[in-house]
């Protein structure tokens, strides 16, 4: 029987390593992402400050997050990457859906949803 991908992110959470598996345990092991080029364009496009609280949606376990400069809050259903996140950044996380979050409008000035798919 095929994995559900929630299996497939708590498996990767559940890996061996610390900051330098970042890539690998959100997934991008095979890819030639550069997170930091990334995280630059992302800066730049949503005119992120230091000061600015964003939320990351889908946040695993924060390679995209060991690259910005704010003040930063991460969700992910997947437990295992929550609390892998939270080991190797000590960012504040939390598991939660992305179609059910606990946050009050307007609670952030910027959002950020990279990658993740949505399926009903």
């Amino acid at each position: 029987m095929a994995e559900t991908w929630k299996e497939i992110w708590t498996r990767k959470g559940m890996a061996e390593g610390g900051a330098e598996q970042l890539l690998a345990f959100d997934g991008y092991e095979a890819t030639k992402v550069n997170m930091e080029e990334v995280a630059a364009f992302i800066t730049k496009e949503l005119d992120i400050k230091p000061e600015d609280s964003v939320l990351e949606v889908g946040c695993g376990a924060g390679a995209l997050a060991s690259c910005l400069d704010c003040r930063y809050v991460g969700v992910d259903y997947s437990e295992t990457l929550v609390r892998r996140h939270i080991e190797i950044l000590n960012h504040s996380v939390l598991t939660g859906e992305a179609n059910d979050l606990i946050f009050k409008d307007k609670s952030f000035d910027k959002v950020i949803l990279l990658w993740s798919i949505f399926v009903f």
